[in-house]
This record gives structure tokens, sequence and C-alpha cells, in this order.
């Protein structure tokens, strides 16, 4: 009798992350994949990571982030894209909220131990508690990090992160079998995220032009657009408003106010 032996599928995810990821992200996530266990019960054991950069520089895209002007890289602790911990956390009901980690690793390559070896080679990490997906089901890998905030020497605006999963080692456990996924070998990768800081950027508002006013209350004295870029929210907590000409600050008025509009 002939029994088929179960499979590991690794995909990105839909719901991995793209676009715009700010300077000093804290554990953001970087990427998503779905792990999908087939004909049998899937141990997952171990997990090989590549936190590569985005150029298609064979040799680079191979040995991890090196160090390359414009891209993300990670070849160092001192010069490193990522900060603290990479995480690798199970996603067992897909929602992105109820998030188990099964992996937590310095993102700076120190010792052997972390995700690069001492010649920045990719290394095999045991999972800190092994992780069964039932047969027929599917989870969802979810790698997490925290951008460095050094833009002197690491993180540039506009570098890009493009994280991914090298091959993941797992066991079969009707078939008592171990296997390496993805098969045939190959990186799996999520969708590239660029790196950018927050900005504000404040203009006159075009649709309220010149007004002749008379001294009464609750003149509107101008209306102007406020906007961020897209990599995140911006606070406004203090505003300092010109009398008009010159950089004085505006006096002869009281009670003065703001008022967001509903657009």
């Amino acid at each position: 009798i002939d029994i088929n032996e179960g499979t590991l599928t690794v995909s990105k995810a839909n719901n991995s992350p793209s676009g715009d990821i700010t300077v000093g992200a804290t554990d953001a996530v970087l990427g998503s994949f779905e792990l999908k266990a087939a004909g049998e019960d899937i141990e997952l054991q171990r997990i090989k990571l590549d936190l590569s950069n985005t150029t298609t520089d064979a040799t680079a895209a191979s040995t991890g982030g090196q160090n390359r002007t414009g891209f993300f890289e990670c070849s160092s602790s001192s010069a490193c894209d990522l900060t603290g911990s990479v995480k690798v956390q199970i996603d067992e009901v897909q929602d992105g909220k109820t998030l188990r980690t099964v992996l937590s690793v310095s993102a700076a390559p120190t010792t052997t131990a972390d995700i690069w070896g001492a010649d920045a080679s990719l290394v095999n990490q045991d999972l800190s508690s092994f992780y069964t997906i039932p047969a027929g089901k599917s989870v969802n890998l979810v790698i997490t990090g925290s951008v460095t905030t050094d833009t002197t020497t690491n993180t540039d605006t506009g570098e890009q992160i493009r994280v991914g999963i090298r091959d993941i080692y797992h066991y079969k456990k009707s078939s008592l079998k171990y296997a390496t996924s993805p098969s045939p070998a190959g990186t799996v990768l999520a969708n590239t995220l660029t790196v950018n800081r927050s900005s504000l950027t404040v203009s006159k508002n075009t649709a309220y032009g010149d007004q002749i006013i008379v001294a009464q209350s609750k003149v509107k004295l101008g209306s102007f657009v406020v906007s961020t870029g897209s990599a995140e929210g911006v606070d406004i907590t203090a505003v300092t408003v010109t009398g008009g000409t010159g950089s004085a600050t505006a006096t002869g008025y009281t009670n003065m106010y703001f008022v967001k509009s509903a657009t």
C-alpha cells in the first residue's frame, strides 16, 4: 500500500503589508505568509529567514542584506536597519490580532546564534516552541521587527525592506518523516516596504480667498490645508500664528481658536 506523504505549502499572505514603513516603527509587520498543511498534521520546528535587500544583485540577495546605499542592510551590529528583536509569530485565526510568538532573535548579527552567521550567511533557527498545523488547515506566519531611528549610518528615507522565508524544516506526524519547504528550494518573499519619515505639509486653502472684515467676534481669519505623508499619522501639539506680514507673532486678537473642518 502506497501512502502519499503530506505537504507544507508556503506562500505570501494576501494581507502582507506593502507601501511605506516609518523610521522608528516598533514591532511593525514586515511580512506575512500563509502556511497550509495538506494530507497530515505538520509540525514546524526550524525556520531560515531572509532579510535581504531588494536589489537584484544575486550575491547580496543570497547572503542577506549587505551594505548597499539605498537598500536595506544588516551586515553587522553597527550597520543594521533593524533594531531590537525580529519575531516570528503564528496568527492562528488569521485576523492579525491573535499572535503566538515562536521565535525571537536579535536583529543585528553579533553571534552565530543570531539570524546571520559570522559570514553574514543565513542561519537556521530552532523555534522556541514547535507548532503543529492540523491537516487541511492554514495559519499565517508573521515576521515583525523595529526600524532603527539612526539615519546617519543606517536607515535612510527611501530604503526598501523585503523579508522572506528561505526554508521551514518540519516533521510530518503521520508518515514520520522530516522535510523542508518551500519545495523546490527558493525564498518566498513578502511585499516591498519603503522606509519614510513622518511629514506634515501646510498650504493655503485656495477655496478661501482674500476677505474684507470688520472688527467683530468669531471672524474667520484664514483657512489652511494640513496633510501628512503616507508613512504615519502626525499629532499637532502647537501652532504659531503670525501677523500676516513678516514673521511677527500675531497681536490684537482675543479668544483665537482653530476648527477642524469635516473634510
